[in-house]
């Protein structure tokens, strides 16, 4: 058992940090004029800050469930503009874009079902990494991370979570990856019972808080974790 307890603090670069006050106070100011006319609610949530608990899942790709054949199911990759225009078609979906923006050459997968767009989810490994300084779980060589995941309110009851867990985990295993590890809110139940469904168990918990005024790409993180 191979236990991770500590604690990361995402901070600018150095070239960030080195620049004159005054200057980084009138990008600030900005930027919060900026939100302030885009999008008022998201401004206000930025003055409060966040505290978010994710649960994290770990398991060996082998011991994944592998998916049962759906008919009428297809699986491909999504390109930035199919993406982007999903988002545009359903709002509630807009988190997709961090990962596109934070990480690189990262492409989520689409699930279709008969043609139409049903499942959504991410596959990153250590060659993913994020432009941020810190991610929320530091993968080894070996491991992948599933995540923002997301299943069309339409297509909801049908098992494509799971089914895209088990999909995507016997993939990676096939290229040569061995642990699959996955963090979900943890007011999330629904979520966190499909990736037990996937056959993940609980390994720990993340911890992550964005004081007051701070950009969502830092703040400080506070890992409890192990991989079994």
């Amino acid at each position: 058992m191979n236990r991770i307890i500590e604690c990361g603090i995402m901070k600018p670069s150095s070239r960030v940090m080195s620049l004159a006050i005054l200057p980084v106070l009138r990008r600030k100011l900005a930027a919060a004029r900026h939100l302030w006319r885009a999008d008022r609610t998201l401004f206000l949530r930025s003055l409060r800050g966040s505290c978010r608990l994710y649960r994290v899942f770990s398991a060996p790709l082998s011991q994944v469930r592998s998916p049962e054949p759906v008919q009428g199911l297809t699986v491909r990759t999504l390109t930035d503009t199919e993406l982007k225009e999903a988002v545009r078609s359903n709002p509630e979906i807009s988190y997709q874009l961090e990962w596109l923006e934070e990480s690189q050459e990262a492409r989520p997968y689409a699930f279709y079902l008969n043609g139409a767009l049903a499942h959504i989810c991410w596959l990153l490994t250590p060659l993913h990494m994020p432009r941020r300084s810190l991610r929320l779980i530091p993968l080894r060589p070996g491991e992948i991370e599933l995540g923002h995941g997301y299943t069309f309110p339409r297509f909801r009851g049908l098992g494509l979570c799971p089914l895209a867990i088990g999909y995507l985990c016997s993939m990676a295993l096939r290229l040569g990856h061995r642990r699959v590890l996955v963090a979900a809110r943890h007011h999330n139940v629904a979520s966190r019972r499909c990736i037990l469904k996937a056959g993940l168990r609980p390994c720990g918990w993340i911890l992550r808080i964005i004081p007051p005024l701070m950009p969502s790409s830092r703040g400080l993180i506070i890992r409890a974790f192990w991989r079994k």
